[in-house]
């Protein structure tokens, strides 16, 4: 799957609040066992996918927080929050 559908799915189901689990930790391990090859672009999926929905677990969102750092500026002001949020 890429990035984009992994995000997808990881945010229709967090948003319809249906998905297990498990369907969500397969689609994060897909996303941590390819993180470094990810671009701006697939981190800012990956926190709408993950972080806004509060769906990754305490690992993604510790490995994914120190590479979003750098890209904050591309964030809107409504996704700063849910970012902010999902950390704090």
């Amino acid at each position: 799957m890429s990035v984009q559908e992994m995000t997808t799915c990881a945010s229709g189901f967090a948003v319809s609040g249906y998905g297990t689990p498990y369907f969500t930790n397969l689609l994060e391990q897909g996303v941590l066992e390819n993180i470094g090859g990810f671009d701006s672009e697939s981190l800012k999926e990956i926190a709408r996918g993950f972080i806004f929905s509060q769906r990754g677990s305490k690992m993604l969102l510790s490995v994914v927080l120190p590479r979003i750092r750098p890209i904050l500026h591309e964030f809107d002001c409504h996704e700063l929050c849910y970012i902010l949020h999902a950390y704090h």
